[in-house]
């Protein structure tokens, strides 16, 4: 109903006018770009969101990759070694094209440590907008046809810098972690290379939807979509996303994932304590 009733498929039909979408644009441009602090962040998303769900597996569900902890970081710490950190140094390998190129280059394969299939679905995903900077591109890509200024993009681009580039840095190889984890798997089983290759694709880009977001409009509550009402949902995407993860991870899973946002961050980096605390305080004011 919502894609019948919107002439955009990303976005809504108010947020992609001028003022919402230039409002929501420049906001987040200036509360997420310009912090090292916030690319920091970034970088530890994999470790608290997507290490628990491949890791443990809920028998009741068939929720998560019950791949292992110890497997686990030695696949992401590889691929963030390979494709994750040069990224972050070297701005053409957050490029389509680059891994177009690894595919076809046995030299370029073994250099960076890629298979033909790892480049070729890397690639794909990259146009598919799986591992590009997801947060910063749902918030700013409608102001995009709208700012025109070229010297204003470039700005914006370098002010976002090190969000953006840590963000596509933890996505990317946590991707491909998952990828190469699953598709060996498949492989295991007895499953056809192509076989392997599809269900790994399938199974890594449900792996970063479930655990670091997806910001489509689409994956909000119809409630958030649009109107004055979208804004306050501006940010809410991924402390959901945190929640509903939690709420299907096992028991050991959940306790462990706890535990490591309570170890990085205390009680006040729980998901949603900001909006309780300003809650408290509101109803604490009221009280006087």
């Amino acid at each position: 109903d919502y894609l019948e009733g919107s002439k955009y498929v990303d976005e809504t039909d108010f947020g992609a006018g001028p003022v919402a979408s230039r409002v929501r644009a420049y906001t987040s441009v200036w509360q997420l770009g310009g912090s090292l602090a916030q690319g920091v962040l970034n970088l530890l998303s994999p470790y608290t969101n997507w290490m628990p769900y491949m890791a443990s597996f809920n028998a009741k569900n068939g929720f998560g990759g019950g791949f292992g902890i110890g497997k686990v970081q030695s696949a992401y710490h590889s691929a963030f070694r390979q494709v994750g950190a040069p990224g972050i140094l070297r701005m053409t390998m957050n490029q389509a094209e680059f891994y177009d190129n690894v595919a076809k280059d046995p030299a370029l394969q073994k250099k960076h440590g890629l298979t033909v299939d790892e480049a070729k679905v890397i690639a794909n995903e990259i146009r598919q907008g799986k591992l590009i900077p997801a947060q910063s591109n749902a918030l700013i890509a409608t102001a995009r046809g709208q700012t025109t200024n070229k010297f204003l993009r470039g700005f914006i681009d370098k002010y976002m810098a090190p969000f953006n580039l840590s963000e596509q840095a933890g996505r990317r190889a946590a991707f491909l972690a998952a990828y190469r984890l699953k598709r060996d798997q498949m492989l295991g089983a007895g499953k056809s290379q192509k076989d392997a290759q599809q269900e790994a694709s399938d199974f890594a880009v449900k792996s970063l939807d479930l655990t670091l977001g997806d910001y489509s409009v689409l994956n909000r509550p119809p409630a958030f979509r649009a109107g004055i009402t979208s804004f306050l949902y501006m940010y809410k995407t991924y402390p959901t996303t945190t929640i509903q993860l939690l709420a299907n991870l096992s028991r050991p899973a959940q306790l462990s994932m706890l535990a490591g946002l309570w170890f990085l961050s205390d009680a006040a980096g729980l998901p949603f304590a900001a909006d309780l605390e300003a809650l408290i305080d509101t109803i604490s004011q009221k009280l006087g």
